[in-house]
């Protein structure tokens, strides 16, 4: 026997089987609900946002080297900066076809020291990132294309919901006017109070049996 779909009960309303009063005072908790459930009726896997990638922790740079430079051009890093120094000092003494006259010292990046294991297991560490990282992206595609499919059911359901908010916001204010100014002008007399209104507001037969 298959698994029961919950969206297939057949008390479950569907959006647009609600009566506007029900849309009006809807939470955007279950607006999104209807939305899934136009996701879920239309076939649309529901995928969750991924959570951010947790990465293995790369290996502390445990050096700094010392770079001689000329121009925008590195020559050679040393980790000592005396010999770095020196060999700087030796270069701006001789003539070049290349100027050499802007010869100097600056510190580099932070590096990791010349060990084939502390290399290896560096390689090994950005190997387990680089696959952690391609797993979150494909995952993330997935998402993002949910997410569009979903926008599209999202925008119907809340264009929707906006016009009946919007509509009953108005109804509600013409309620207050009649209730807190055509009232008291007329002296409780509701069928004048409601002839003031009527004359006073664009409203339907649907919209009396809301306001009265």
């Amino acid at each position: 026997m298959g698994q029961i779909n919950p969206f297939k009960i057949k008390n479950m309303k569907r959006f647009n089987e609600l009566t506007e009063l029900e849309i009006k005072d809807l939470t955007y908790d279950e607006l999104d609900k209807y939305v899934l459930i136009e996701c879920a009726e239309k076939g649309i896997q529901i995928v969750d946002r991924p959570k951010s990638p947790v990465y293995e922790k790369e290996l502390e740079k445990d050096l700094i080297t010392y770079s001689i430079g000329g121009g925008v051009s590195i020559y050679i890093k040393f980790t000592s900066k005396d010999e770095a120094d020196r060999l700087a000092e030796l270069l701006n003494g001789f003539e070049s076809i290349v100027d050499m006259s802007n010869k100097r010292i600056y510190f580099s990046e932070p590096s990791y020291s010349f060990s084939k294991e502390r290399e290896r297991e560096n390689d090994k560490i950005t190997k387990q990132n680089n696959a952690i990282k391609s797993e979150y992206n494909l995952l993330r595609q997935e998402y993002d294309q949910f997410v569009e499919k979903k926008e599209v059911e999202q925008e119907a359901i809340y264009e929707k919901y906006n016009s009946i908010v919007r509509k009953y916001d108005r109804l509600d204010m013409i309620k207050r006017k009649y209730n807190e100014t055509y009232l008291p002008l007329s002296d409780n007399n509701e069928e004048i109070a409601k002839r003031f209104l009527e004359d006073a507001f664009a409203i339907t037969s649907e919209d009396k049996e809301y306001i009265f």
